[in-house]
């Protein structure tokens, strides 16, 4: 594709919110920029979530490909793959990259997404000792999990656990340590959370919950050997994967005096605090907020496209009601606004421990403002949609954790849906 436009937008970052705000940058107006993208991995961009598929072999590299390099060819996109933007000057109007390479911009767009969280104990450069982030995370891993026989995991959280299950199926032990009192401390309340360890128990999987890491230590060859607790307790093994957080990448921006707290601050239309510089994604920060999942990440970037096409300026970003739906080694997770819910608050929980099945809603002055499934996550879509729209509750309570009784009026087929009924939320498809 040529473009004829003088106007030259740099994308810092060309994982998966790099390429989404592209591709809705495109939509809009294919012509009005001349696109250069610079990213730190080789290659096109790939679908993060999956990579615990990877990981445990059931997708390859290729299947998670979102972007492949032909797509930017197509698009008329420079891609800089390999290479790391280490500075802004906002005097002269430039990104410089590692390489000494300097680009003019226009427009900056700012998608460097985020790093994982290494905890600052002592032996974390010990060989056999990996994070779990990127496609070369997962190749060494994968290397090193074949010949290993007990492998600690730390971080008992969506991605630690994901990480564990890829452990599983290359053959070694797998024990996971979580600094909480209970797994998936961000979606699950306590309760939910010890069932979710006694099902990952039966999967032969045991987690060491209420641990701080004090140090890792290692064989004469710097070989990993064992995980010690606060208080000294050691966990035997030889290997370890971290996935203990991550932390937003705003060193870039930081560096060029834009303002900056835990994320880089944007407005209501993806700004920074200079107009001419945007950020999405995981590096940014919009009204105290950090977003780390995809369906508000989306709308930062349809939001941004619309702003910097000058398709809608006057498109506004107002935060996002969070939900997410998954399975986690196989077990169906869900979680939706709030998770424990305040003292004066109505809450309704069904707990089948045996069965690996918890239920709960929270209702506050006849409105959804949460609620946690585990086992049993059928009625996502229904509860999400309540919880975003302040619909009325029905009045039997318990039709909102299993549906209405038999012989009730079951609702309706998907053709006689709504026009705005959520499908896909991910992408707000409906």
């Amino acid at each position: 594709m040529i473009r004829n436009s003088t106007q030259h937008l740099v994308i810092i970052g060309n994982g998966m919110a790099g390429a989404r705000v592209a591709e809705e940058i495109l939509n809009r107006d294919p012509t009005q920029y001349s696109i250069t993208m610079v990213g730190v991995e080789p290659g096109g961009n790939y679908n993060r979530i999956l990579l615990s598929n990877v990981l445990n072999g059931t997708q390859s590299p290729d299947q998670i490909t979102l972007n492949a390099l032909d797509w930017y060819e197509r698009n008329g996109i420079e891609l800089i793959t390999s290479q790391a933007a280490i500075g802004l000057n906002r005097t002269k109007r430039q990104v410089m990259l590692m390489n000494g390479r300097t680009l003019d911009y226009d427009k900056v767009i700012i998608a460097t997404g985020s790093r994982p969280f290494v905890p600052p104990v002592p032996g974390v450069e010990l060989h056999g000792v990996f994070v779990f982030r990127t496609l070369d995370d997962c190749r060494a891993i994968e290397k090193w999990a074949r010949k290993s026989t007990n492998a600690v995991v730390i971080g008992g959280g969506l991605l630690g656990l994901e990480a564990a299950r890829g452990l599983l199926t290359h053959g070694p032990k797998v024990q996971v340590v979580e600094i909480a009192n209970h797994l998936m401390a961000v979606q699950l309340d306590s309760s939910a959370g010890a069932i979710l360890g006694k099902t990952l128990a039966a999967m032969g999987v045991t987690a060491h919950c209420g641990q701080t890491v004090a140090a890792l230590h290692g064989t004469a060859q710097r070989a990993v050997s064992a995980v010690e607790f606060k208080g000294g307790r050691r966990l035997e093994c030889d290997m370890v994967v971290i996935s203990a957080g991550i932390r937003p990448n705003k060193e870039i921006a930081a560096d060029a005096a834009l303002k900056t707290e835990r994320g880089i601050m944007v407005n209501d239309h993806m700004q920074t605090s200079d107009p001419d510089i945007y950020a999405v994604g995981e590096c940014c920060q919009h009204n105290g907020q950090v977003y780390g999942l995809v369906a508000p990440i989306w709308e930062q970037c349809q939001v941004l496209a619309d702003h910097i096409t000058a398709r809608n300026p006057h498109a506004a970003y107002r935060g996002s009601v969070t939900g997410t739906k998954l399975k986690v080694m196989g077990v169906n997770v869900a979680g939706m606004g709030e998770r424990d819910g305040l003292p004066s608050d109505e809450i309704v929980r069904y707990e089948e421990p045996a069965g690996g099945v918890y239920k709960k809603v929270i209702i506050r002055d006849g409105k959804l403002v949460g609620a946690t499934l585990l086992g049993d996550t059928d009625n996502f879509s229904d509860l999400m949609a309540m919880l975003q729209s302040g619909a009325a509750l029905p009045r039997r309570r318990t039709d909102l954790l299993f549906g209405p009784a038999p012989g009730a009026a079951t609702g309706c087929s998907m053709a006689d849906l709504p026009d705005e009924k959520r499908i896909c939320d991910c992408n707000g498809i409906s």
